[in-house]
């Protein structure tokens, strides 16, 4: 953990006006304004003599307060703790499918789904330009084949889940049963220290843990090359999409 802690020291993104405050958890903007309305300037200032004061803070609790505290007892000896919650401990001992989808923001058709399954190391893809239903199909007869896995996203708004059953039931299409879970909504529970909110992102995430991406593309860029797509153009690379969505489910995988 050392070593991954100098990683995150590297950042100089950050700049002056960053306060080290954003890095707990549960902290935005408006938390940010009443701690510092109430004295509470810095990480030092996070401490069991303050805890009244950070339960005042509006949607604050001594549940909160308890997890500051754990979190910059971290930060103070330069370390990354690692913590087991209900649904970490679940995709550590349970099968996995874990998948990630491609569209673009406007369009709510699918054109590309990659997944990995744990219980034989196989990798995926379902790739149809110009019907979905097929896909969807493809990609629901497969999972059906293991009923007893549980199948992971990695979003933090449930985007991948939402948007193929929106797309099972655009198409009338039926017999998903799967539970689901979007990991990234547990990872500030699962992995506390020195972490922004924007550091859990699969990309920030993943590169911090280790794992090389392939490509330098981002889900913006491929939206709007599957747009350009359905508006003529031909020329789209498509290889080089399918990697990047591979690597999503890879890094997904490595985190």
């Amino acid at each position: 953990t050392d070593e991954l802690m100098l990683k995150l020291d590297f950042r100089n993104f950050l700049n002056k006006k960053f306060s080290d405050l954003f890095y707990l958890k549960y902290v935005g903007q408006n938390n940010f304004n009443a701690m510092k309305k109430a004295g509470i300037n810095s990480l030092k200032d996070i401490t069991e003599k303050n805890r009244d004061k950070l339960k005042k803070i509006p949607g604050s609790s001594d549940w909160h307060v308890n997890k500051w505290l754990q979190q910059v007892e971290c930060i103070k000896k330069g370390k990354i703790g690692f913590y087991k919650t209900k649904n970490a401990e679940r995709i550590l001992n349970e099968h996995l499918i874990i998948f990630d989808i491609e569209k673009d923001a406007w369009n709510p058709d699918i054109f590309l789904i990659g997944a990995y399954n744990t219980s034989n190391d196989e990798f995926v893809q379902f790739f149809y330009l110009d019907d979905e239903k097929k896909l969807l199909s493809e990609f629901l007869d497969y999972i059906n084949q293991h009923p007893d896995h549980l199948l992971v996203s990695y979003g933090g708004n449930r985007f991948d889940e939402l948007s193929v059953m929106s797309g099972l039931e655009r198409h009338k299409l039926s017999g998903l049963s799967h539970e689901k879970i979007d990991i990234c909504i547990d990872m500030p529970n699962i992995i506390v220290g020195k972490l922004a909110s924007s550091d859990y992102n699969l990309k920030s995430l993943a590169k911090f843990l280790g794992f090389k991406f392939k490509t330098n593309l981002n889900g913006l860029q491929v939206g709007l090359d599957f747009m350009s797509y359905k508006n003529g153009n031909k020329n789209v690379d498509w290889e080089k999409i399918k990697l990047y969505n591979k690597d999503d489910v890879l890094a997904t995988k490595h985190v």
